[in-house]
């Protein structure tokens, strides 16, 4: 039996005969926990580049209709109107 004054694992983890069932323990334990960091890092990093994305598309969406409809109004403008002043920028 291994001596071991500071920790606090039970008698029959420090058993020889049980280091081998300590180890495999432990190696499942760091497996679960880094597994649950990687899900939790992966799904805020898609999840964040999927809201970028769209948020990328939509604004460019919107830049597209805008201008789209500023040529249609300056288009069908008169002259000497608002709508045929903002139609010569363009």
């Amino acid at each position: 039996m291994y001596k071991c004054e500071t920790s606090s694992l039970p008698q029959t983890y420090l058993s020889p005969s049980n280091e081998d069932g300590l180890s495999q323990q432990i190696r499942e334990d760091m497996s679960l926990e880094w597994r649950g960091f990687l899900i939790k890092f992966l799904s805020k990093f898609i999840f964040n580049r999927i809201y970028l994305f769209s948020l990328l598309v939509s604004s460019f969406n919107f830049g597209i209709i805008f201008i789209y409809a500023l040529t249609f109004v300056a288009l069908n403008a008169q002259e000497g109107s608002l709508s045929y002043v903002l139609g010569c920028f363009l």
